[in-house]
């Protein structure tokens, strides 16, 4: 049994969905393996967990059965919905730490995890109903990935790292056909 009306979950899985798409968008044009459907479906996931947990704290306020369960009204009291969050970190980061790879003493994939680690905690408040919060945060995220991708490749550049040096900001060289 839901305590939130049909249409407010379906809203708050769109906005997941749509906001993990955007982050999935930038990851699919830069060629990484967490592209468009692995961002939706992390920023999907969240934000059902987040709603599960906040269903389970809202059935219990309103001293409603958890939807046929046996689970106790203690049990799902208000600290359900923490329980969810650290689920979901623990979670990401063991799924963020598979993209990361140590290759001839170079770092790969932490932009990557980050975007993984970003798009979950978007889904969560997009999933919570913080839609400010969540769109704020996804905006930050899209102006990093986007917007500072160019600045990270000049400074990269400066520092005598750059592609003329044999590789863009930590990465490995592009071929000249792989776009920007």
């Amino acid at each position: 049994m839901d305590v939130l009306p049909t249409g407010e979950l379906a809203m708050r899985l769109g906005a997941a969905a749509l906001a993990g798409a955007l982050v999935g968008i930038d990851r699919e044009r830069h060629r990484h393996s967490a592209g468009l459907r692995t961002m939706i479906l992390v920023s999907t996931g969240s934000a059902l967990l987040a709603l599960v947990g906040l269903e389970l704290a809202l059935q219990a306020q309103a001293g409603l059965p958890a939807g046929g369960s046996e689970i106790s009204a203690g049990a799902r009291g208000a600290d359900a919905v923490s329980r969810v969050v650290q689920g979901i970190i623990g979670g990401i980061g063991f799924l963020g730490a598979g993209v990361v790879m140590r290759s001839e003493g170079r770092v790969r994939g932490i932009t990557t995890a980050a975007s993984i680690w970003v798009t979950a905690a978007i889904g969560l408040a997009l999933g919570l109903g913080m839609y400010t919060l969540g769109a704020m945060t996804l905006a930050l995220a899209l102006i990093a990935l986007v917007l500072l991708k160019p600045v990270e490749e000049d400074v990269a550049e400066l520092l005598g790292r750059g592609r003329k040096n044999g590789h863009a900001g930590g990465q490995e060289p592009r071929p000249p056909d792989a776009g920007a």
